[in-house]
């Protein structure tokens, strides 16, 4: 269960949410980053451009439909990124103290 949950929707490539997304998501208490629609895209290529995140060891989730939409697939994700379905979203969700709508 995190607390702060982020849900992120913003391409990976959007490098100005992105900068915002990498320097808040580490100081909250108990966080993790959901990945879902656009978000999911770059999550799958070697230099993602979620190595921030993903470095700074915080947990990052990408909802699985989301990642098959947009032609990828689960074996193409960084193994530290975990998958997800919306029906696990929805678990997640009511796990979690607070979210944080980042769409």
């Amino acid at each position: 269960m995190a607390k702060n949950l982020i849900l992120y929707s913003f391409s990976g490539y959007n490098e100005a949410q992105r900068n915002q997304i990498d320097q808040i998501a580490p100081r909250l208490e108990d966080g993790a980053v959901v990945l879902l629609e656009d978000a999911v895209i770059g999550s799958t290529q070697k230099n993602s451009p979620y190595q921030t995140l993903l470095n700074a060891k915080i947990p990052v989730y990408c909802i699985t439909e989301d990642l098959e939409a947009r032609g990828s697939t689960i074996q193409q994700l960084d193994p530290r990124i975990t998958t997800l379905s919306y029906g696990g979203l929805i678990d997640l969700i009511a796990q979690s103290i607070r979210i944080i709508s980042w769409m």
